[in-house]
Formats: structure tokens, C-alpha cells, sequence
């Protein structure tokens, strides 16, 4: 956000009086103040401080001799512009990591393992021609979803039965 103006009005002012030459008179005082103003109106007031202070420090590129003088209006701008960029940097990535969620828990080496040997026995289930989900019925269940469940389970048996005597042929076939 811009400003405040009065902090921004300081930094210039201080600009303006360090650097004013002796026989200055205010109408010309007026018009260099007013220069420094429209450049960095919309600026915030902290980054045109940094600014001058690093310019103060001679801790911007450039022309070592240039650092004697007064900054111009546009490198001044220059100068807090590239500070308030890198301060808005910083602000995206603490966002991201504020909006940041929690990875879920990986499953540690014997989960692993676990589940790896359960999906062995069912995949070999499966292809001995024995279905590995077994029918569950609920308390309540009528006769008639009973029975409707165990030809469910007779059709998968058959199925598997049926791919396993077709892989049978296949292979028989290839050999041949």
C-alpha cells in the first residue's frame, strides 16, 4: 500500500535539506520536493526509506561516484520499487506455506509389506479358482438376497475358472 504520505514527505524532505545548496531558495526547494513526490507517491513509505538508506550506504549498483549526490527521482523510485518487489516475494512464499496442508502419513515398510502379501493371496485365490471376497450378509437379509449373493459368488468362481482354462488353451497353442 502507498504511504503514508507524511513518512514518504520525511524521507524526502531529508533528501531535499542534506542536499540543498546554500543560497537555495524555497520556490526552487518547492519544485525539487514536488519532483521527489509525483516519482514516489505510490510507493509505501518503508520501501522509499530503504531506499535512501541503502543509497546512503552506497549499497546499490551503479556509478561508485554518482553515490556523492543526491539520488535522482526515477533511480530513487528504481531503487524502492526493486525492494518492494522482494518483500512481495517473500510475503507469496510465506502465504504458500501458511496455505500449506499436511502431506498424509506414508505407510511405513511393514504396512507396506502387509498389504503387499494380502494382494499376493488374493491375486492366488483368485487364480486357484477360489473367489477371495467372501459373501457377507447382514442380519435382515432375506433368503432371497442370499441366495441371489451365493450365484453371485458361483458366477465369479466360473468366470475365473473359465479365463484359467482359456490361458490353459492359449498356452497349449503357442507351445504346439
Amino acid at each position: 500500500m502507498p504511504g503514508p504520505i507524511a513518512s514518504t514527505l520525511a524521507v524526502i524532505g531529508a533528501i531535499v535539506n542534506r542536499n540543498a545548496a546554500a543560497r537555495q531558495d524555497a520556490d526552487l526547494a518547492d519544485i525539487e520536493i514536488e519532483a521527489y513526490r509525483d516519482a514516489l507517491d505510490d510507493l509505501p513509505a518503508w520501501a522509499v526509506r530503504e531506499a535512501l538508506r541503502r543509497w546512503r550506504r552506497g549499497e546499490v549498483g551503479g556509478d561508485r561516484r554518482n553515490l556523492d549526490f543526491a539520488p535522482k527521482e526515477h533511480r530513487l523510485r528504481s531503487i524502492a520499487l526493486s525492494i518492494e518487489a522482494v518483500v512481495r516475494g517473500q510475503i507469496v512464499r510465506l502465504q504458500r506455506l501458511l496455505e500449506a496442508e499436511e502431506e498424509p502419513e506414508r505407510p511405513t515398510e511393514a504396512e507396506r509389506e502387509a498389504t503387499l502379501k494380502e494382494v499376493q493371496a488374493r491375486m492366488k485365490a483368485v487364480g486357484d479358482g477360489a473367489d477371495a471376497r467372501p459373501v457377507t450378509l447382514r442380519p435382515g437379509h432375506s433368503e432371497a438376497e442370499r441366495i441371489a449373493a451365493e450365484r453371485d459368488l458361483a458366477e465369479r468362481k466360473a468366470a475365473v475358472a473359465a479365463e484359467a482354462e482359456q490361458q490353459v488353451a492359449e498356452d497349449e497353442a503357442s507351445a504346439a
